[in-house]
């Protein structure tokens, strides 16, 4: 009997130890406060989310502190019986707290009998910017005359930091960069937009989400492109097809061709767009761009292609630069200074160089049958860049010439003019200067 009197009573003192164990060394862990990881609470996004565990002892109390300068309130949070998890949302805009930088502090304990039944206690103090405003946005360039198909550039300052600003033309959009204490923008009013719905609209974002945007004055005269018949040859599609077999393999010539002309054409143009990204954040051009010297135009920017094949219409696309031809394998120059943003094969272009000259304003060289420069390269104004050629989607030697402004085509011919350059880009450019230096 004694026996079992010393055994139940080491049994118990075993259980004693193993539950102080557990409560007294396992259970330091104190709640797990979780607070959303930015700066900016505004916009669409006003509330601040606020999540609270402890799944191990359950939650006792939670509280929350806000204040701003002389302002502060004190909210403590309701605790249903044996809860492990409490959400909350806290508007501070509700509570009355102004635009301005607002201090957080949430505290939590749980159920714990450690630190003599105390519990454990969390703590997690952030700071955030309230802002509910749009910025404000003060133009800087005032001559804004554009045609369809054409380009131009304008300024503006806005009263707080931006995350994101720009033009949308339509549904396309033209990203702005810092220029000195202001913003700069190329943008272009793509040919296809439509000229009844066309709308124009300087925008910015702040980073609190807040978006501000207000009509660009500017004057848009219509464009007339032509329209051309192209006949699709065998001979055509039996010598060039062979440069995309590997891609579009077991089709027809003329299977193939389709492909080209559609898929393979939009996925070029895609990768214009992303290419328009990756540009310099200054100005490296300087004047008039140069024009292929001695040689013919071909075909112009905006052409509507009709193509046929043995008599029926198979296809039809636009042409979105400029065809120059002179003599085989002629020298091609960089039309401006800049930074050679690619140079391999590309697609329907074939060899292709693509030159950046700041801002978004790129220059495209197709066709080549000779590279001279690589990606990095910084090559001057009239710097021979290669040799004219027929790679790509070509049907005879000749260089395709385009100008892209964030990865969308315009009328080249435009930068080809000193007189439109110091009327549409340095005029305005000259109107910044004012409040930049």
């Amino acid at each position: 009997m004694n026996k079992f009197k010393v055994v139940v009573f080491l049994l118990g003192i075993l259980i004693m130890l193993a539950v102080g164990y557990y409560y007294l060394i396992l259970d330091r862990v104190p709640p797990k406060i979780m607070l959303e990881n930015r700066k900016y609470i505004g916009a669409n996004n006003k509330i601040i989310k606020i999540s609270v565990k402890d799944n191990k002892s359950l939650l006792k109390q939670v509280g929350i502190k806000i204040s701003q300068g002389q302002r502060e309130k004190t909210i403590s949070l309701k605790i249903e019986k044996n809860s492990s998890h409490i959400d909350y949302e806290l508007d501070p805009k509700k509570l009355g707290f102004s635009d301005g930088e607002i201090k957080l502090i949430v505290w939590a304990l749980d159920k714990s009998i450690n630190n003599f039944f105390q519990g454990n206690v969390a703590k997690i103090r952030k700071t955030y910017i309230l802002d509910t405003s749009p910025p404000n946005i003060f133009m800087k360039t005032y001559r804004h005359y554009l045609k369809i198909g054409g380009s131009g550039v304008c300024g503006f300052s806005v009263s707080e930091p931006i995350k994101r600003g720009g033009v949308e033309v339509s549904k396309y959009f033209f990203p702005a960069y810092r220029y000195k204490k202001n913003y700069l923008v190329f943008f272009a009013i793509p040919y296809d937009v439509d000229p009844k719905n066309l709308t124009v609209w300087v925008v910015a974002e702040d980073f609190a989400g807040n978006k501000k945007k207000i009509p660009l004055r500017c004057y848009i005269k219509r464009t007339r492109f032509r329209h051309s018949k192209i006949n699709i040859s065998d001979r055509f599609l039996n010598t060039k097809m062979v440069q995309f077999e590997d891609k579009f393999k077991g089709l027809s010539p003329l299977e193939i061709f389709l492909k080209v002309n559609k898929e393979l054409r939009k996925k070029n143009r895609d990768m214009l767009r992303k290419i328009g990204l990756n540009t310099e954040k200054k100005i490296l051009f300087k004047g008039a761009f140069l024009r292929m010297p001695n040689a013919a135009r071909m075909a112009s920017f905006g052409d509507k292609r009709s193509y046929f094949y043995h008599g029926k219409k198979i296809d039809t696309e636009t042409h979105l630069g400029v065809d120059l031809a002179s003599v085989a394998r002629d020298k091609v120059i960089a039309a401006n200074s800049g930074r050679v943003v690619y140079a391999g094969w590309f697609g329907i272009y074939g060899n292709a160089v693509i030159i950046d000259h700041g801002y978004g304003v790129q220059s495209l060289y197709g066709h080549l049958s000779l590279i001279r420069v690589k990606k990095g390269d910084f090559v001057q104004k009239g710097q021979v860049i290669g040799l004219s050629g027929a790679t790509g989607l070509a049907g005879g030697d000749h260089l395709h010439f385009g100008i892209l402004i964030s990865g969308i085509p315009v009328d080249p011919v435009e930068w080809w003019d000193p007189r439109w350059m110091k009327n549409n880009i340095y005029y305005n450019l000259k109107q910044m200067e004012g409040d930049n230096l």
